[in-house]
């Protein structure tokens, strides 16, 4: 104990000596921890969320299972029997899931809602984060409509607005009062985000998806095994007397007891890139440690050769490596806790929970920090103690100023072709995202593709008003929606698979021929014009179309050229969607349409897909996709448009459960912000890799250059220009890059095939590879200017007078 105190005052006083290298070291280090363990407490608080209820272990839930289906027990009953058999429990509370169109002034969604019994939050133990919750008050005939939501809810229908200002929500077309909001992470049963007071539920018996059911809070004391058995006791006189034939059981499980969502390929990728980052902080440790330690090497000779031993001198450096890493811990320590605060609040679209989680650091992302520590002072203290242990005595005694050997050894360092690998590896991920997402930002749509909205319906005939039918309730569907405020057009279509995936035309000069298809859109005759989608010869549908006596077709261009190669118009001719022994009829083609693209190709080195747009007369399928065309006021006015779509079909189709409505280009709008996301996330990490690269570069160079000067003194004295002299360093830091990104290449090849795969891009590997070579060697350039100019202004005569 005593000689390590003294090894710690000892690294301190060196440490402070260097002032320069101990702050670089402690600050990339630092950074290095901070964003491994952030990042591993994000994804922590996704496979293990904190239980947002504290008394969760006396909290059980019980699951009815078998029974005979032809008498099943009712609900009912089965939450009777429990209050009357499980005396082991203090409080049960009961609910009941609902199915509703939920909307405020400016959100309209289907959701599912719960109506709770007066004990429900009292069973959770949770207390609101703002208002009250259900309680006694809210129960009986005098019961206000109160409801309370969750933290998402709030966040996502009010923007977090204060409940004094009363806020209202609408369940199934009666208003309710918001009165308390909930912690973050409270959503039981299953998603839940509003709930409303058992009587006070909306009495349309149809909106009822399930319920009640059960949830029992257990007595302080009592054993979890004691509560099963009364309740498997309540299953079998139930069995008993409904179905003694198909016997009854029961599931049961604490509230706490299941996982979060499991990380997937993308999240092993991400973190495998974070690891990268940490070896490139251990290498750059290491490279600077080793470079200060063959800069000390005659004060590690003269110790040596005054009585210390081998031990000493690695303990020493070891010592002085833990020094650092405990300060970049520290630092990282800090930097976590203030990530952990931002994080939520940057919530991104397709991290849903993101925004409902506080990720704490848990007893494992303390783990994580000090085993990452711990490796780093293994990885990056060994080289330097392991070259500090070899020293010879006679040896730094003997080299005075500098010789010049060693110069092949300092090229080609193994620490710092690590380095430029890994950095090359992760400069080519991001360049990869980066190339997607410029390919999505530049695409150009060929239509009105950011002024639509579509909805996802689907009717049955007994949903429809009296007298109407499929073909009518549509075109009246379409029609109001065309006169909504803020709407130009409306439109309805479908996706028709082809008969053996084959479209077949005639009446060619070089007979009939034939193309490969995946399908053909079945639309309304005001799709093209609705979706914006302009005619080049022939004409468009006519309203007489949905109403003749047989359908007519318009062809794209790429699907004219295909069918017709050689006649220019296609109008007039006859096709049939299927193959020649199918049954289809013959289509008479009335117009040729521009070819668009609804959406970037995956793989753009694929010919487009061919687009064939058809009028059946009296269409009488049931599921359709209406489309509405906006009048062009941005993202809030497309918002607007869907809300007062929403609403005008949930008047037409009240018995609907959910109708769907988004933007058009949601897909594409959620693959661009992922894609920037990812390039920016990748980029930061190449960022970061490279600013450590050059650093370990730079120390590299710098020491090498000390080590030289006896040899740029000779050489300018004997007539070399300085240019040559700087020329020779500006080489040595060529060829060490170099070195690292020879072998870091095929690293980066094989580690982002996986990449590659996923973004069908010809050209992206050679151009990612051939971007992050580039700006690779622009660092390296950067970080020897320092050492180049040193080595170009040395004096012969104060260096040859030193020796």
């Amino acid at each position: 104990m005593p000689r390590l105190a003294h090894d710690i005052r000892y690294a301190v006083r060196t440490l402070g000596k260097a002032p320069l290298f101990t702050t670089v070291a402690i600050v990339s280090l630092g950074l290095a921890l901070a964003l491994n363990t952030s990042m591993f407490a994000l994804a922590d608080a996704v496979q293990h969320p904190p239980n947002p209820y504290p008394d969760a272990a006396r909290i059980i839930i019980p699951w009815f299972r078998g029974g005979d289906p032809r008498h099943p027990v009712p609900n009912d009953t089965r939450v009777r029997v429990l209050r009357e058999g499980v005396h082991s429990a203090d409080a049960i509370a009961t609910y009941t899931r609902i199915a509703a169109f939920v909307e405020t002034s400016t959100t309209a969604d289907d959701m599912e809602p719960v109506a709770v019994s007066p004990e429900f939050f009292r069973v959770l133990g949770v207390r609101p984060l703002a208002g009250r919750t259900i309680g006694s008050a809210d129960a009986g005939a005098s019961a206000t409509q109160s409801a309370v939501i969750s933290y998402r809810l709030w966040n996502r229908f009010f923007n977090g607005r204060p409940l004094r200002d009363t806020l209202t929500l609408d369940v199934a077309r009666v208003r309710y009062t918001v009165v308390g909001v909930m912690p973050r992470g409270v959503h039981y049963p299953i998603d839940t985000d509003i709930w409303l007071p058992l009587s006070a539920m909306p009495t349309d018996a149809s909106l009822r998806r399930y319920g009640p059911a059960a949830i029992l809070h257990l007595r302080p004391g009592v054993p979890f095994a004691t509560a099963g058995a009364e309740i498997d006791l309540v299953a079998k006189n139930l069995t008993a007397e409904y179905s003694p034939k198909a016997p009854l059981s029961v599931w049961i499980w604490p509230i706490g007891g299941r996982e979060g969502p499991r990380l997937g390929y993308f999240s092993g990728f991400v973190f495998s890139t974070l690891m990268m980052v940490l070896i490139i902080a251990c290498a750059n440790l290491a490279t600077m440690l080793v470079a200060r330690g063959l800069a000390r090497r005659r004060e590690t000779a003269i110790r040596v050769a005054l009585g210390a031993s081998r031990s000493d001198v690695v303990r020493s450096v070891l010592v002085e490596c833990g020094l650092i890493t405990a300060g970049g811990l520290a630092l990282g320590t800090l930097l976590t806790f203030w990530a952990l605060y931002v994080l939520p609040h940057l919530t991104i679209p397709w991290v849903q929970r993101l925004g409902d989680l506080q990720p704490v650091p848990s007893w494992r992302v303390f783990a994580f920090a000090f085993g990452a520590s711990a490796l780093t002072v293994i990885v990056a203290g060994s080289v330097p103690a392991l070259r500090a242990a070899a020293v010879d005595p006679s040896e730094p005694m003997k080299e005075g100023a500098g010789t010049t050997t060693g110069r092949l050894r300092d090229r080609y360092n193994p620490l710092i072709m690590v380095e430029v690998g890994l950095s090359t590896t992760l400069l080519m991920c991001s360049a990869l995202f980066v190339l997607v997402a410029v390919r999505l930002a530049i695409f150009e749509f060929g239509y009105a593709a950011k002024r639509l909205v579509v909805a996802e319906l689907s009717v049955a005939p007994r949903q429809l008003p009296s007298g109407s039918s499929i073909p009518r309730f549509y075109y009246d569907v379409a029609e109001r929606a065309g006169r909504l405020h803020g709407a130009e057009g409306a439109a309805t279509f479908r996706w028709q698979l082809s008969a053996n995936g084959l479209v077949l035309a005639e009446e060619g000069k070089t007979g009939t021929t034939w193309m490969n298809v995946t399908g053909y859109n079945v639309v309304s005759p005001d799709f093209l014009r609705t979706v914006g989608i302009s005619m080049i010869r022939g004409r468009d549908f006519v309203a007489g179309d949905a109403t003749g006596a047989s359908p007519v077709a318009i062809v794209d261009e790429d699907a004219a050229k295909r069918l017709w190669p050689d006649m220019p118009d296609p109008v007039g001719r006859m096709m049939k969607l299927g193959g020649p022994r199918s049954s289809a009829p013959w289509i008479r083609v009335v117009g040729m349409a521009a070819a668009i693209e609804y959406q970037p190709r995956t793989d753009p080195d694929l010919p487009p897909e061919p687009m064939i747009y058809v009028v059946m007369p009296n269409d009488s399928m049931t599921a359709r996709q209406l489309v509405v065309r906006g009048d062009g006021g941005g993202a809030r006015g497309r918002a607007a448009l869907a809300l007062a779509l929403k609403r005008d079909l949930r008047n037409a189709l009240p018995s609907a459960t959910a109708i769907p409505v988004h933007p058009w280009l949601d897909a594409y709008e959620h693959r661009r912000a992922l894609e920037e996301f990812l390039a920016s996330l990748f980029g930061a990490f190449a960022g970061f890799g490279l600013a450590l690269c050059a650093v370990g570069l730079y120390g590299v160079l710098a020491y090498t250059v000390s080590r030289r000067l006896r040899e740029f003194a000779v050489r300018i004295a004997l007539g070399a220009r300085r240019r040559d002299v700087a020329r020779l360093v500006l080489h040595d830091a060529a060829v060490t890059a170099l070195a690292g990104v020879g072998v870091g290449a095929f690293f980066a090849l094989w580690i982002t095939r996986a990449i590659a795969d996923t973004i069908p891009l010809s050209y992206a590997t050679v151009v990612a590879l051939v971007a992050a070579e580039a700006v690779l060697f622009a660092v390296a350039t950067v970080a020897s200017l320092g050492p180049v100019r040193r080595a170009a202004k040395a004096d012969p005569v104060e260096i040859l007078r030193a020796i």
